[in-house]
């Protein structure tokens, strides 16, 4: 095949320059955004009982909606919260089943369940999109506007955006449900026959639309129209609730306070505290997120100049812009990589060399481009990076085959002949060491978990890009060889001073064979323990300009204050450009790792913008703003947090479990006090249940029997009277408007006041006749975990600080404690990282054992592949050294980069064994043949390294938490390990066939 694509390398190149346009094409045309979507496949149950403790909810409702969910495949987590009222459950499976299979089974057990429960409890919800994050967020506001104003406002703009291709649904929030709220008066309703009860269901009778029918004529059938419902607030108010035996009329507006305005608690938004309402758009899946931010940024322009000033509509968040820059930040990191890497092949080949070494590049990257269009990998920051990697390695094939023709030209064979046999003579050695380094990195795809799916697309990339750089070693580099290079000697070859310094110490390893592995030795060794030095943080924070602040109030009337609070402390930092604010919810998803927060009064979450200029001190600035809410809050505390690039969640989590509630709350609490008093924690919080009081009203059965009275009757009617009932709607003339009846109590002694009507006898009985109230204790809320009761204390560490060191604290604590009845699990990064080093632990060992098998093969030899994955371990240290000496921390992207490292660094050595075994092979001795494969092969084995190390730069460079230090941890790996190789390997290869000398 290599002969052939030679001889006819016009359509050799041809078919090459079809394949760059195509790649150019893919490019353009493949959806591009910033992450992989790495959404965990999870859903959420509530149910609702009204007037139910948390035990009860426990008890009635949660265990059985556990036993109902451990019948799912694949359950990886089950959360359950039993609260006063309402029983919440989410549920989370891992990749490896068919979710969707899974949520329709949960459904049907659900519909079971529901029959099963008392009446009392409400219709399930169930939400499977918990994952879905926004695209967009937009922010309404303006002075003078009203609520109605902006809300009509963003139903414009939602009608022109929702006409763009690629958007999914869009939703408006933040417009407080306006309504008629009847609140009856008890002390002017006790002179008469009324009863709240009464009065509601009069106004649900006097307001119902029923259709009325029609009635046939000569003409056809013609429709009959009664009166129905209330046109007017007035008319309401002037509705007839009770005519006495004289005929005076009682109206409602003289029993009842009737008045429209907004619904108190209900959730709201400000825009740099003025009132705001929100348009969130979520946009389709694999789609191009840059042309659909540009077809939505016309729409805008267009709306904008409709309204003009005095509006404010402000983006909270426009992924599309964060596409765009992410993608153009690292395309022009690859850009600069290639040309840094022509530049080496450049300045180490010549220039006709450097032009057909670097004709791999364009070719392998538009081939790797064109194959994920077509296996549906899309463009975003980590398939760019895996590009940005394989980029320095593209050339190390063509390096290889360029330098065996070079050497039979130079020998004085024609080009013909020297491009096919130099290429066919190098077809084995180059084959071997791509397969070894898509051995290394095939394993990757088999991470667990979120981080393996966030990061899947890295080895996918490389591989194909290594793929792609084979095949155009093979067949388009000796094509262009035959072409362009010129046959003959080289005129005055310079002598190398570095390759002869290399062969100088090794002539010296030689003979100092033992010296040289005890060093070796203690280098490892001294590795070792170094690396139990390095400073772990698998999962950074994610380069953005925005944090986010969660509120969490102690009482819903404090919830106001505390968001003023909390402005007003951000507002003294003036690297904060931008401020928008959630009340009594949170914000819909707006990043992939950031959770959704359930509305509740009291709480709040503030999304914060800062200077771009300020996003390498985010941590710096976060750290300051929790110092400072810490001191100054008083009403409830509010939490800085930044944005995850995977694995949301506190940096340390205990989990407290068990069937012993005293015993659980014993020791999470001992286990929060320590937390919460060490150096470098911050946000130590516990969500221990709390105790709270509630009014028990105990209805005595006798009496209750004997008064005509039912269980159901008394709570529909005292639940009528706290929390209020829908009666019906009436027209603000634009609107319909429901009507909430309550009655005005205010005290539990208005409630023992409140009169009942007997269903049987008619009559109206104050509650204080059949029932006694007492104040009872009761928790606030009941976690559970994996079925089992737990308690979770959770810490982030302050910067200078590290979670594993704050760990082995805790870890050196708890066995003082008396620990029986209790299970203790740790979460936060101690679980993740037991979880995913396991998982590269495990991806490197399986690697190991592909590139022996490879190397078995190849050498037919059992001993020679050990001697070349020797590379490995030098390949660690040079990785350790550099993270060290630059103080990185070791992440996830560290260890992966450490984990590919495996194929990289053992194709040098493979280049050197398969020398020196071919010098054995025409007579000359080992050590001989060890010293002439360093001579030969030093050129293409220093210039691959170049390469690679070089195409690295602008990762190393860009700064970025995610990909620079393990761009570091590569360069350094593979740096040290290429020096270190070029002396050991011949070494240990001289003294394992010593008797062969």
């Amino acid at each position: 095949m290599i002969e052939r694509a030679v001889k006819e390398r016009k359509v050799t190149l041809l078919l090459a320059l079809v394949l760059i346009l195509f790649g150019l094409y893919a490019y353009v045309s493949m959806p591009k955004q910033e992450n992989p979507d790495t959404s965990s496949p999870a859903a959420q149950i509530i149910f609702i009982y009204p007037g139910a403790t948390a035990e009860e909810v426990e008890t009635t409702i949660t265990k059985k909606v556990e036993d109902a969910a451990a019948t799912l495949e694949g359950v990886e987590t089950l959360l359950t919260y039993s609260n006063p009222n309402s029983s919440v459950a989410v549920i989370t499976l891992d990749y490896s089943v068919d979710y969707q299979a899974q949520w329709q089974a949960l459904r049907e057990s659900l519909d079971d369940l529901q029959n099963e429960l008392p009446d009392q409890v409400m219709p399930y919800t169930l939400k499977t999109n918990l994952t879905d994050y926004a695209g967009m967020i937009l922010s309404f506001s303006g002075d003078g506007l009203s609520y109605e104003a902006l809300n009509d406002i963003a139903e414009t703009y939602k009608s022109a955006i929702e006409t763009v291709d690629g958007v999914g649904r869009i939703e408006i929030d933040g417009l407080p449900e306006k309504k008629v709220f009847v609140t009856v008066n008890s002390k002017k309703i006790a002179g008469t026959p009324l009863t709240s009860r009464d009065i509601f269901e009069w106004i649900a009778a006097q307001g119902a639309s029923i259709p009325t029918g029609t009635i046939d004529t000569d003409e056809g059938r013609i429709g009959v129209k009664m009166p129905s419902g209330y046109d007017s607030v007035e008319e309401l108010k002037d509705l007839v609730v009770y005519t006495s035996e004289t005929g005076a009329a009682l109206r409602l507006s003289d029993v009842a306070n009737v008045e429209m305005r907004y619904e108190t608690g209900e959730p709201r938004y400000t825009h740099d505290g003025a009132p705001a309402i929100l348009l969130t758009a979520y946009f389709e899946a694999n789609k191009n997120v840059i042309t659909v931010g540009m077809d939505i940024q016309d729409a805008l322009n267009a709306l904008g100049e409709k309204y003009g000033e005095g509006l404010n509509v402000t983006p909270v968040l426009f992924q599309p812009d964060e596409v765009q820059s992410a993608t153009r930040s690292f395309t022009m990191n690859l850009i600069q990589g290639v040309v840094f890497v022509i530049g080496v092949v450049l300045i180490g080949m010549g220039l006709r060399n450097a032009l057909v070494v670097s004709t791999t590049i364009p070719l392998a990257i538009a081939v790797t481009i064109g194959a994920m269009y077509l296996m549906g990998i899309q463009i975003h920051q980590i398939s760019i990076a895996a590009l940005i990697i394989a980029l320095g390695m593209l050339v190390d094939n063509a390096i290889v085959v360029s330098d065996a023709i070079q050497v039979r030209l130079a020998q004085g064979e024609e080009r013909f002949s020297a491009s096919v046999l130099g290429a066919k003579e190098s077809a084995i050695p180059v084959l071997t060491s791509t397969l070894t380094t898509l051995a290394a990195f095939a394993p990757l795809m088999t991470l667990p978990g979120e981080a393996g799916e966030f990061a899947k697309s890295l080895p996918q990339v490389v591989m194909i890009a290594l793929t792609a750089s084979y095949l155009a070693a093979m067949l388009v580099i000796p094509a262009l060889a035959s072409l362009l290079f010129k046959s003959g000697a080289e005129k005055n070859p310079k002598k190398n001073r570095l390759r002869h310094a290399f062969q100088t110490a090794l002539e010296w390893s030689l003979k100092h064979r033992m010296t040289v592995y005890i060093v070796l030795a203690v280098v490892i060794a001294a590795t070792a323990w170094l690396a139990t030095k390095l400073e772990i943080n698998l999962f950074p924070y994610a380069d953005k300009d925005i944090f986010y602040v969660d509120i969490k109030a102690d009482s819903p009337t404090e919830t106001d204050g505390l968001v003023a609070s909390v402005e007003s402390i951000i507002g003294e930092f003036p690297e904060v450009i931008q401020v928008d604010t959630a009340i009594g919810t949170g914000f819909p998803k707006f990043y992939l790792t950031v959770g959704i927060t359930p509305p509740s009064e009291d709480v709040a979450q503030i999304i914060c913008k800062v200077e771009p200029s300020e996003t390498g001190n985010m941590d710096i600035l976060a750290d300051k703003l929790q110092t400072a809410f810490d001191s100054r809050l008083t009403g409830g505390s509010a939490t800085a947090r930044l944005i995850e690039i995977n694995q949301p969640g506190a940096a340390i989590e205990v989990r407290v479990s068990g069937e012993d509630r005293e015993k659980i709350q014993e020791v999470s609490q001992a286990v929060y006090l320590f937390l919460k008093e060490r150096d470098g924690t911050v946000n130590v919080s516990s969500d221990a249940p709390s105790e709270i009081f509630q009014y028990a009203v105990e209805p005595d059965e006798d009496k209750v029997a004997g008064l005509g009275l039912t269980r159901y009757g008394i709570q529909y009617q005292t639940s009528l009277a706290l929390e209020g009932m829908k009666a019906g709607e009436v027209s603000d003339g634009e609107d319909d408007l429901a009507i909430q009846l309550s009655q005005d109590i205010e005290s539990i002694e208005d409630l023992m006041n409140v009169q009942v009507r007997s269903d049987y006898t008619g009559e109206k009985i104050a509650v204080r006749q059949f029932a006694d109230v007492e104040l009872s204790p009761s928790l606030d809320r009941i976690k559970r975990y994996n079925r089992q009761e737990t308690v979770s204390i959770t810490s982030d560490v302050r910067p200078g600080y590290t979670p594993n060191a704050v760990q082995s604290d805790l870890e050196a604590f708890l066995p003082t404690l008396d620990l029986s009845g209790v299970q203790i699990d740790y979460a936060g990064d101690q679980e993740v990282f037991d979880k995913y080093i396991s998982g590269l632990m495990a991806a490197a060992l399986f690697a190991l054992a592909a590139v022996y098998l490879i190397l078995l093969i190849q050498f037919n030899s059992f001993v020679q592949p050990l001697i070349i994955l020797l590379t490995v371990p030098l390949s660690t240290v040079g990785s350790v050294l550099v993270l060290w000496l630059f103080r990185v921390n070791f992440t996830f992207a560290t260890g992966l980069g450490i984990a590919s490292l495996i194929g990289i660094v053992v194709n040098n050595a493979i280049l050197l064994v398969e020398y020196i075994n071919r010098e054995r092979a025409e007579g000359n001795g080992v050590e001989e043949a060890c010293l002439r494969s360093v001579d030969r092969r030093f050129r293409p084995i220093m210039l691959s390294t170049t390469t690679t190390v070089i195409g690295l730069l602008p990762l190393a460079w860009s700064n970025s938490s995610f990909f620079t230090p393990m761009a570091l941890a590569l360069m350094g790996g593979l740096m040290i390990s290429t020096l270190l190789t070029l002396i050991v390997i011949p070494t240990v290869y001289a003294s394992v066939h010593r008797k062969e000398l």
